[in-house]
């Protein structure tokens, strides 16, 4: 009788972890990292910086106020990366200034993503009538699966 054994397969989920500086975006990444079958991933933090006013205004004031939310966006960034680093995860952090649903979506193509991992607030109603989801964006226009994380306690 001869016996075969299979080689191991290593494979390295790349993850990009839609953050928004939200308490559902937090609890979105915690409940990946906490998993065991999503101990050997990638992760790529992503945010995205939808223009804080009208680019047709050009004041020093304005400016000087992206250029503060960039900085204190990029610090955050990088002390969640190293925080994961610290934890045996390969990070990358990347940052993009437009709407949340585009950039999320170009991204995770350029990055050759296997899922997107993000919060929800759970809107509904009107609320989620007036303002939208963005998550439901994704989930309908996205070509890898999305994991959608509630925000519930």
């Amino acid at each position: 009788m001869t016996i075969y054994q299979e080689e191991a397969y290593a494979y390295t989920m790349r993850a990009l972890i839609a953050l928004d500086g939200s308490r559902s975006s937090k609890r979105a990444l915690e409940f990946f990292i906490r998993r065991p079958e999503f101990a050997s991933s990638e992760i790529i933090l992503f945010r995205s910086v939808p223009p804080i006013l009208n680019l047709t205004v050009e004041s020093a004031y304005e400016k000087l106020l992206e250029h503060e939310a960039f900085n204190s966006i990029k610090n955050n960034l990088e002390e969640l990366a190293a925080e994961l680093e610290a934890k045996g995860f390969r990070v990358k952090a990347i940052i993009k200034f437009g709407d949340p649903r585009s950039t999320i979506l170009e991204t995770a193509a350029e990055e050759k993503t296997d899922l997107i991992v993000m919060g929800t607030k759970g809107l509904s109603g009107i609320s989620r009538l007036l303002i939208g989801s963005v998550a439901q964006f994704i989930v309908a226009n996205s070509s890898v699966p999305v994991l959608v994380v509630p925000d519930r306690d």
